[in-house]
């Protein structure tokens, strides 16, 4: 039987077929294409850069690997031309809070590195962060704004619910899986199954928890040996790939913005998504505003000497 667990363009569960499927209807990566990796060398390539999770290289992983790299390569070359924008970003807060790299392979299975990503449950962004879970970390969530689609805010509260996790349950695989099931869901499971580690715990888990490991292994293969399998990035805008973040307290729209810089409105709207209503609202806190960085000493000139003494 197929698990269709999601859409390529969420995230990439849908490129997962069982193992029933990978053996008697798909030929092997490396028959398909005798150039690439042989399935010893995916498996060693995989295992030196799983890091701190404890992946497999099992025959869901095997399907997942051949299907982002050969039916699904529209899709995969997508998602690795996001990751050139939101990687940097990510990793940025990853040092800063001390925290495994690898943890960024998370957003990647999450949402396809989608920042404007929702599910049916109603997460949203980057991180897939629900409501309640949003707001617990700090982010604002109203008309006006959606702080989860704002890959800087969205990243640091994400990192501070892994951190929470690892803390409650002392493994960066199990923390994984709460991400995507709740710690409560993780120690349920821990009871049931009489064990300590994802693996000997798996059966416990909801179905798709059962998965994400899966998932999250695929991930992180192809997102570093793409290029071995004839994968490129998709071209970005180099808008996008270069951006420097304002911190502004004072209400500003996307037409003054617009007009002040030479920047049209719907390039701000790719680089601030946050922002329903295109205008950045009034805040005390602190708003980002994220510009090419090409034009950000011409926002701070404008910002310091009209707005702030209007």
């Amino acid at each position: 039987m197929t698990h269709l667990l999601s859409i390529l363009s969420i995230t990439i569960g849908l490129l997962l077929v069982t193992q029933v499927a990978f053996a008697n209807h798909s030929p092997s990566i490396v028959e398909n294409n005798p150039t690439t990796p042989s399935h010893l060398d995916i498996k060693n390539n995989l295992m030196e850069k799983a890091g701190v999770f404890d992946i497999r290289y099992t025959e869901e992983v095997k399907a997942g690997i051949k299907s982002f790299t050969v039916q699904g390569r529209r899709g995969a070359q997508l998602i690795i031309g996001r990751a050139q924008i939101y990687f940097p970003i990510i990793e940025k807060y990853l040092k800063a809070a001390n925290l495994p790299d690898e943890l960024k392979y998370l957003s990647v299975i999450e949402s396809g590195m989608d920042p404007n990503a929702i599910s049916k449950a109603g997460a949203v962004g980057l991180w897939q962060l629900m409501p309640a879970t949003a707001r617990r970390y700090g982010l604002i969530i109203n008309n006006q704004i959606d702080e989860r689609r704002d890959p800087h805010k969205s990243t640091q509260a994400a990192l501070k619910y892994l951190t929470f996790l690892h803390g409650l349950l002392g493994d960066w695989t199990l923390a994984a899986a709460a991400y995507n099931c709740g710690g409560g869901g993780v120690q349920k499971a821990m009871r049931l199954g009489n064990g300590g580690d994802f693996w000997s715990i798996k059966p416990h888990f909801p179905e798709e928890t059962q998965h994400y490991i899966n998932r999250l292994g695929c991930a992180i293969y192809v997102m570093n040996f793409y290029d071995q399998h004839g994968l490129k990035a998709a071209d970005n805008a180099y808008f996008m790939k270069f951006t420097k973040v304002a911190t502004i307290y004072s209400q500003l729209s996307f037409q003054q913005i617009s007009q002040a810089l030479d920047i049209p409105v719907p390039i701000l709207k790719q680089l601030n998504p946050s922002y329903r209503k295109e205008i950045v609202p009034d805040s005390t806190a602190g708003n980002y505003l994220i510009l090419p960085k090409l034009k950000m000493e011409g926002f701070l000139n404008y910002y310091n000497n009209i707005v702030l003494n209007q």
